[in-house]
């Protein structure tokens, strides 16, 4: 394949490699610190120089229903380095998450799963893709210092409700 970006020009080969989320606990989907557990988990995996990969599909027909993939993607000149640099990178990922939620169970897709997957990218007209994860800061970098993280304003504050008087948020 012949990727282009900023102006260069990569040929190389491609590999995909998803899980399927198969199972979260009740005590970890009531957990008030999960996203800054999956904060600090990505931030890992990025550290790591894996290229994250997350896929969330309504799966009706068949009726299979919301079915949500962890995966890496992994770009080289050969297709064996593409192959092996992704097996490394999903070691990476799945011990990550497996330290980060225990419990929790990834599974490979199956084949039906992974039909509907292929035939969706080749014809939804309009799928939505993003390239990178968003990475919440108190302040972008460079950005307006009064745009706060509201997900951070929420871990900071002592109060409940917020009254903002006797919370670090106010000051």
């Amino acid at each position: 394949m012949v990727e282009q970006e900023a102006g260069q020009i990569y040929s190389g080969y491609r590999v995909i490699r998803l899980l399927q989320l198969k199972y979260i606990p009740m005590d970890v989907r009531r957990d008030a610190g999960l996203l800054q557990k999956m904060r600090t988990a990505l931030r890992g995996v990025y550290g790591a120089g894996v290229n994250l990969v997350y896929l969330a599909a309504g799966i009706f027909d068949p009726a299979i229903g919301i079915v949500q993939c962890y995966g890496v993607t992994s770009f080289a000149e050969t297709r064996d380095s593409a192959a092996e640099r992704s097996r490394r990178d999903l070691a990476v990922l799945k011990s990550t998450l497996a330290g980060a939620y225990r419990q929790t169970r990834l599974e490979p897709l199956t084949v039906e799963i992974a039909e509907w997957i292929v035939k969706a990218l080749q014809t939804m007209p309009f799928p939505i893709v993003t390239v990178g994860h968003p990475d919440p800061r108190e302040n972008a970098r460079g950005g307006d210092s009064k745009l706060n993280d509201p997900l951070a304003d929420q871990l900071k504050c002592s109060s409940s409700p917020c009254n903002k008087t006797n919370c670090s948020f106010a000051g």
